[in-house]
C-alpha cells in the first residue's frame, strides 16, 4: 500500500499487490523438493521441465540466431554476448 497525504490526513491507495499478513517464507509448509505426492514427484516434474526447456531451445535458437545474424556487426556482437553465445 502507498500513502498519499491530502490536507492533514493520510489516505491509503491500493498498489494492486496482495498484502502479506505473516512473515515472508511462511507460505511453504513442506520440505524443499516435496510435492503433495511426496519427494519423488518433484524430481519427475523437474525432469519434465528440463525436457520442455530443451525442446523450446531447439525450436527457438535457430530463428533467434538467424535474426541476430541479420544485425549490423556492432549490434550482433553485443547480442551474442548477452545471449551467452
Amino acid at each position: 500500500m502507498t500513502e498519499t497525504r491530502r490536507g492533514g490526513t493520510a489516505t491509503r491507495r491500493s498498489t494492486g499487490a496482495p498484502e502479506r499478513h505473516g512473515p515472508i517464507g511462511t507460505q511453504r509448509e513442506k520440505e524443499s523438493g516435496e510435492s503433495s505426492e511426496g519427494p519423488g514427484r518433484a524430481v519427475a516434474e523437474g525432469h519434465e521441465a528440463a525436457v520442455l526447456l530443451s525442446e523450446s531451445r531447439a525450436s527457438v535458437d535457430p530463428e533467434l540466431r538467424s535474426a541476430i545474424a541479420s544485425l549490423p556487426e556492432s549490434m550482433r556482437r553485443i547480442a551474442l554476448y548477452h545471449f551467452g553465445w
